[in-house]
């Protein structure tokens, strides 16, 4: 990938998050809990997380939380396990700061995770040091 064409998905990606503060899958969607993952990984692993907006990334999945446990797809919808684990992955990578999560900060703590493998980063070096590059 050339320098232009990271900065111009970079630059996609980052409009993807919208003003609910999560993001949409594609151009004139509505935000999905999903895309939080799949868009906030695709940052990450092409060195621009930091340009993340994470508290409002948090607040989008916290409106998506359903009172009985799960997380749905986007607020007011039922919960499935597919959006509640991407939904967590996404916030182990984008955790909302101490400011926004106040008292509640510890209920917010993941271990890191490896957005390229979409494991925790101690699990993801065990396999990089253990399995062969061919395989991963």
């Amino acid at each position: 990938m050339s320098s232009s064409e990271r900065q111009i998905t970079i630059g996609w990606l980052l409009r993807n998050q919208d003003e609910s503060g999560g993001f949409c899958g594609r151009t004139g969607k509505d935000a999905d809990a999903c895309y939080c993952f799949w868009c906030g990984a695709a940052l990450k692993i092409l060195g621009a997380g930091d340009l993340v907006d994470s508290d409002k990334l948090a607040a989008f999945l916290a409106r998506c939380q359903f009172k009985y446990g799960g997380i749905s797809k986007a607020p007011g919808e039922n919960p499935d396990p597919y959006h509640t684990y991407l939904s967590l992955a996404a916030l182990s990578m984008y955790p909302p700061s101490v400011e926004r999560a106040g008292d509640n900060i510890k209920s917010w703590e993941f271990q890191p995770l490896d957005p390229l493998l979409n494991a925790r980063e101690q699990t993801a070096l065990w396999i990089r040091e253990h399995v062969p590059a061919k395989l991963v």
